[in-house]
Order: structure tokens, then sequence, then C-alpha cells
């Protein structure tokens, strides 16, 4: 657990990955091969904001060229700032859709791709930047799809 002191707030990090199992019909699309680790980096206070690291962890993985994650945090503590891709694995070429945000207020959606190949590289991913809103501890839910 990472555990950050905020002026007048006590934020908490702490991972908790899901894996998303579709029902149904079969889907257009597969995935084979072993992919990296998504997890929280440690966070850190820059200008009053809560930076999120998210990164790629891992050794020995295929090559992978993008990500989709949702990140969750309680909403009576936080609200959503802006997110980067600024620095990744991915590279200069990297795409990023517009974050979605959840309509609770509690989370977002990132997905990126890389348009000029594959890395099997670990480290950053994006950046979630959240700003504090109220004091308390809030537990970050990394959800990844696969």
């Amino acid at each position: 657990m990472h555990r950050l002191m905020i002026p007048a707030l006590v934020a908490a990090a702490t991972l908790a990955a899901a894996t998303v199992i579709l029902v149904g019909a079969p889907h257009g699309v597969t995935a084979t091969g072993t992919g990296p680790t998504l997890a929280v980096g440690t966070p850190s206070l820059v200008a009053g904001k809560l930076q999120v690291p998210i990164v790629a962890q891992g050794t020995a993985v295929d090559p992978y060229n993008g990500y989709n994650l949702h990140l969750r945090w309680d909403p009576t503590l936080f609200t959503f700032s802006n997110a980067s891709a600024t620095g990744t694995v991915l590279g200069q070429t990297a795409f990023c859709l517009p974050p979605q945000h959840d309509r609770d207020g509690a989370g977002v959606t990132l997905a990126c791709t890389s348009v000029g190949g594959s890395t099997a590289n670990s480290g950053l991913l994006a950046t979630i930047v959240l700003t504090p809103v109220s004091p308390g501890c809030s537990i970050l839910h990394l959800f990844t799809f696969g």
C-alpha cells in the first residue's frame, strides 16, 4: 500500500485488479500471448494535485502495442483532472482516445495504442491526475481487460 500525506488529506493507494470475462456470442477480436502486468505506481503530489502513474511491469513479456485501463476512487475525496501518456513506453507514436469519465464521478477509462510498432518494455504507461476535494483516505482500484 502506498501512503501519501497531502495537506488536509491522507491518500492510500492499493492495487485491486480484476479480469473481465465476456459471456455470450463469440467476438471478432482475440489476443494471445503474455502481456505486462498493469499496476498503480507510487503516487506523488504536484501543485496540489495527486499524480497517479500507471505502469507496465514484468519481464519476458510478449510485445504489446497498447492498453485499456479503468481507474476508480472515492468521488467524495477526489475528482478527475486529466490523463497524460507523456513519457509512455509506447513511444512518441502513442495515440490515446480521450479519457472516458464514469457518470458517478468515481473513475475514468483510458485506452492508448502505439501506431509505430510494439514494445516489450516495462515502465510508465500513463499518468492520471486527481484533484483532492476533501480530507480522507481513498483506495484506488485499477481494472484491466484481459
